[in-house]
């Protein structure tokens, strides 16, 4: 196979071309020293530490769609993982995740058939799972009509207020019981729009 002409990698393939030298003025650009004064950790979060109880102006940065495990009854219900971004000081780029309830298919339609058997149980489903969603795209300022596709309005990337609290992460003992583990994550049951009311 002949060389590409006018390629001096494909000419001499078994010689790589050696890198520049890098100029001192680039270099120095790039320096920095490892040391620092251990007081300057003091103020920085430790990964996974949740954000102190207050409230807080977040954008939703991403979602997940997944889905439960099975209830009781063996159903998987939907709902959306999403990760909000902290926009505020001294905060900022922190990281709150939670949960949106969604719903299936199936019960938006039984809920919609009023002749179906099932009609007021999913119409029940559709209220104990679907609130959540409904203040959110109300305090973000945006009004569902007609068809609403929520993924959409999720690619908006709404902005909010949140306010958190700390709740004890419990975990499963060998005898089944709950026991707190000393270990606390942020938790949240509303949304406040981003302008504050007089």
């Amino acid at each position: 196979m002949s060389a590409i002409p006018n390629n001096p990698i494909a000419e001499d393939a078994d010689e790589m071309p050696a890198a520049p030298p890098a100029s001192q003025e680039g270099a120095a650009a790039v320096e920095f020293s490892g040391e620092v004064d251990a007081s300057v950790f003091d103020d920085v979060h430790a990964g996974g530490e949740p954000l102190p109880q207050g409230t807080y102006h977040f954008r939703l940065e991403a979602y997940d769609k997944r889905f439960a495990d099975p209830d009781k009854s063996g159903v998987a219900q939907p709902y959306y993982a999403l990760r909000w971004r902290c926009q505020q000081e001294p905060h900022v780029g922190r990281v709150y995740f939670e949960n949106v309830p969604w719903v299936r298919e199936e019960d938006v339609k039984i809920a919609t058939d009023q002749r179906h058997p099932l009609n007021r149980q999913a119409k029940q489903t559709l209220s104990d799972r679907l609130w959540k969603a409904k203040d959110l795209m109300d305090k973000a300022g945006f009004k569902p009509t007609g068809r609403l596709n929520f993924e959409a309005f999720l690619d908006t990337n709404p902005e909010v207020r949140i306010p958190l609290t700390l709740q004890e992460v419990k975990e499963k003992q060998p005898d089944g019981s709950l026991k707190g583990a000393g270990r606390f994550r942020n938790k949240s049951n509303k949304y406040l729009p981003l302008a504050r009311s007089m």
